[in-house]
């Protein structure tokens, strides 16, 4: 049904798992405090994990997401999942000048659709951020991370994150102010305390 380059498909085997756990392992020890989850036991666990939550962002919190078509296994202990691909960009791809209020709007606007179904995202990096190249708006990808049924205190790791992440293209005034607009002065004042490396992405 979909021809070659309609499709985007992550692979995920033991080597994916190993990296997993050998990186929260670390971060365990360097941030005793840092709320991870712990990593799945397999591969297949894994990515069915991410295929849930994909689904879980798209179809109850109505948020766009590349459409998912399912899980397939590949190889021993090696499993596939299929995205149908979008003509898009990542944010961190956009030429900062051409990052208007409008895109950081809807993205906020995406991001508030998630943790109000109690979904938190857990890498909202602008690699994440996917602009349609038609319609200029965002998409988000990249479930690997995220989790569902979380504490209110978690989405502050989201929004630290995207504000972070959008301050290192566009810098800190308008990735503050874009956030303003989105979760207010409030909002934004009581992720303070999660402004620190700990909470952030390596590429952030």
């Amino acid at each position: 049904e979909y021809a070659a380059g309609k499709l985007f498909v992550k692979v995920f085997n033991q080597d994916n798992n190993a990296a997993d756990w050998l990186f929260k392992v670390i971060r365990r020890i360097q941030y005793r405090r840092l709320e991870d989850e712990v990593p799945s036991l397999t591969p297949k666990r894994a990515i069915e994990h991410e295929a849930y939550l994909t689904m879980l962002a798209t179809h109850k919190a109505r948020v766009r997401v590349p459409e998912f078509l399912g899980v397939y296994k590949v190889g021993a202990n090696s499993y596939a999942m299929a995205l149908k691909r979008i003509d898009a960009v990542g944010l961190d791809k956009i030429d900062a000048k051409t990052i208007t209020d409008r895109m950081l709007d809807s993205a906020w606007e995406q991001i508030n659709k998630l943790h109000a179904h109690n979904i938190i995202h857990k890498d909202l990096r602008t690699a994440n951020v996917m602009i349609e190249n038609k319609t200029k708006l965002p998409w988000i990808i990249d479930f690997g991370f995220s989790e569902c049924a979380v504490s209110p205190k978690s989405f502050y790791k989201d929004n630290v994150e995207f504000i972070a992440s959008t301050a290192t293209k566009i810098g800190a005034k308008r990735a503050v102010m874009a956030a303003k607009r989105a979760v207010g002065s409030q909002g934004i004042k009581e992720a303070l305390p999660y402004m620190q490396f700990a909470a952030l992405s390596g590429a952030t």
